[in-house]
């Protein structure tokens, strides 16, 4: 017969509590594994990695890669399948513009699969160093109801002082939660990069260039400026996501032609609802054109800003505008004097190639050639593709015919932006015809109607396709001329001039072929870019290199050597029609 077990009740009543405890464990442990099932639980950050010049942490048990293309810098991480499997993606793309972080946020929620995503609102975060924003999205992926999966995808992104954003973007399965989050927050905070410019806040009066100055107060922020191929400075106030400026302070000559802007590349485009142009002519030969950056809110502040730079603004020395059209005048009068084929030597010009480099010369990110042909009259035909930011090339040929006098001009332009899948993503088309004095300049493209300019040419006035030919017989003193096209222009539209400021410059001396013979250099700036190219001729008066701001080299090649630096991308080989 069975024996009964008998407890006493203090033994009872401790069972009773370790029955209770186990069921507690059990349910916490269940607990604990959903909680990190659903991307609760945050993985612990390793030591910092190093990228080249990006450092960051990323969680310590996660595989890293990282691809590399011409203007696209991205960092993968994933996690292992047994926990969540989510991947993440740093990336860094250069922007032709200056966004608002919150722009930049609007413009990157994409809606990849196909379905407007569902987003939370846009908070402040620091990344590298700078405001930016975050935000997290989700989406039904698949046919709705009970096959549909929810994807979730948390995001970062911010606008660094050099014009490129940087985007954090962690994706998964089902909802973000707070982890999520805090996980792209922590990476966001980390990250640093060594070939940025820092941007300090403003203590003082700072240089813009040209001997002008101006100052504002803190928490302004002025951005470093190392490049000896920029002047003017860029301005930032990051301090709040609804205030958030950016002000690109840009020195000028005083334009050769009352009513001609003197900052071709703001004022030919439409400007963005937040952007603005101001200008503000000193007449001492001297202006100043700020570019202003911001949001719906500080875009109300633009004005009062501008003011307070203009009243802070010095010059050391006025400029003498009308010697410098006279120069540039009296050099193409005695350039025009002479035919072509007196002043150009067309053997080793017929067929040339370059390729672009950023600083180290196998980091192509371009190329072009010359083909010129010398029957009666003068043509050719000048093509340039480049890696423009992210997956897409840019391509333009150029087609122009010229007497040997220069009297007769004709120049036809077209220029498009392809994507990865060869999908032409935007064109645009200009021409310039100059005959019995007159000159006229039509472009289209873009979604825009065509629209031109005419009138009498200039006595400034040099062909843009001749420039390169001629530039090594400008004499060696400063003077303004006027073009239709400029190596580092090549795609800009515009229906007027370009007027370029020339001068003579030794502070950055190179040697020839030989190592040995001093090449001559001039100074080659449009006016209002706050850009200028550095242009190196042989002792024989050819071009032999051009070095343009942001590091970038256009140095001689051959078809062999571009075909090799290009030959993986169809779309950048060369000789594809």
């Amino acid at each position: 017969m069975a024996r009964t077990v008998t407890y006493t009740k203090s033994r009872r009543v401790a069972m009773q509590i370790v029955m209770w405890l186990l069921l507690a464990a059990s349910i916490g442990a269940a607990a604990v594994v959903s909680h990190f099932r659903a991307g609760g639980v945050l993985p612990e950050l390793g030591e910092v990695l190093s990228f080249g010049p990006i450092h960051l942490k990323l969680p310590a048990d996660w595989a890293v890669t990282r691809p590399s293309e011409a203007g696209f810098e991205a960092i993968l991480a994933s996690e292992p399948a047994e926990q969540l499997g989510r991947q993440l993606v740093v990336s860094r793309v250069k922007l032709g513009r200056y966004l608002s972080p919150t722009q930049a946020a609007t413009e990157m929620r994409l809606g990849d699969y196909g379905r407007a995503p569902e987003v939370d609102e846009t908070r402040p975060t620091k990344i590298a160093g700078y405001t930016g924003a975050t935000w997290a999205e989700q989406y039904e992926v698949g046919v709705p109801g009970s096959s549909a999966q929810r994807v979730k995808r948390i995001c970062a992104v911010v606008v660094l002082p050099s014009r490129r954003a940087v985007k954090i973007e962690l994706q998964g399965h089902g909802r973000p939660n707070g982890s999520d989050r805090k996980l792209v927050e922590l990476i966001a905070q980390s990250l640093r990069f060594d070939d940025e410019p820092e941007a300090e806040e403003v203590s003082d009066a700072f240089d813009l260039g040209d001997g002008m100055t101006t100052s504002l107060k803190a928490p302004w922020r002025v951005v470093e400026s190392k490049d000896p191929n920029r002047i003017g400075r860029t301005l930032l106030l990051d301090a709040d996501l609804d205030e958030w400026m950016a002000v690109e302070l840009l020195p000028c000559v005083a334009p050769p032609d009352k009513g001609s802007p003197p900052l071709i590349e703001a004022l030919s485009v439409d400007p963005e609802p937040t952007s603005s142009v101001f200008i503000h002519d000193r007449s001492d030969g001297h202006v100043l054109v700020g570019m202003f950056h911001g949001t719906e809110s500080s875009r109300l502040k633009f004005a009062g800003v501008w003011k307070q730079i203009v009243s802070k603004l010095e010059v050391a020395k006025p400029v003498d505008v009308a010697s410098l059209r006279s120069a540039g005048a009296e050099t193409m009068a005695a350039l025009a004097a002479r035919p072509l084929e007196d002043l150009v030597d067309l053997k080793p010009q017929s067929d040339r190639w370059w390729q672009w480099h950023r600083e180290a010369s196998n980091n192509y990110i371009g190329w072009s050639r010359w083909q010129i042909d010398h029957f009666g009259q003068w043509d050719g035909v000048y093509t340039s593709r480049w890696h423009e930011s992210g997956d897409l090339v840019g391509e333009l040929v150029q087609k122009w015919m010229s007497s040997a006098q220069r009297d007769q001009y004709q120049m036809h332009e077209e220029s498009v932006i392809v994507g990865s899948s060869n999908r032409q993503l935007q064109n645009g088309r200009q021409a310039v015809t100059l005959g019995s004095g007159r000159m006229k300049i039509e472009i289209a493209g873009g979604g825009q109607p065509a629209r031109g300019g005419q009138g009498e040419p200039p006595a400034d006035y040099v062909p843009g396709a001749l420039l390169p030919l001629l530039a090594g017989l400008f004499p060696d003193r400063p003077m303004l001329v006027r073009t239709d096209a400029v190596f580092g222009y090549e795609d800009l539209p515009h229906t007027g001039l370009l007027t370029v400021l020339i001068e003579p410059s030794t502070d950055h001396p190179r040697t020839a072929d030989d190592g040995e013979s001093p090449m001559r250099c001039l100074a080659l700036r449009v006016n209002g870019s706050g850009a200028m190219s550095r242009w190196y001729f042989r002792p024989d008066r050819s071009l032999a290199l051009v070095w343009l701001a942001d590091g970038v080299y256009r140095t001689p090649s051959d078809a062999a050597a571009v075909g090799l630096a290009f030959g993986a991308d169809e779309r950048m080989r060369p000789g594809k029609n």
